[in-house]
């Protein structure tokens, strides 16, 4: 990407899915240095861990526990890239 269209690669994590989706995150982890990507990790962020929220919060933003709704995406992943966006 770098190469041909001189831009970043940036890889997301969702917000909470199961352990084997740890281990992907895990190598992205370990492609970081190597590749020079970005990783925007909502899955390690305790502000946005599913195990913050309540069923009433869950049940308005995630359709399940991988796809946000329109509010969540809108209302709190949204942010999460704005933030990591305007920083790097």
């Amino acid at each position: 990407m770098k190469e041909t269209w001189g831009c970043d690669v940036t890889f997301y994590t969702g917000t909470a899915y199961n352990n084997n989706y740890v281990r992907m995150i895990a190598a992205l982890y370990e492609l970081k240095d190597k590749w020079g990507i970005g990783i925007i990790d909502m899955y390690f962020d305790t502000s946005m861990s599913m195990d913050m929220m309540d069923t009433v919060f869950y049940r308005k933003n995630m359709s399940d526990p991988i796809h946000p709704l329109y509010n969540g995406y809108k209302d709190w992943w949204t942010p999460v890239f704005e933030k990591y966006l305007s920083e790097n």
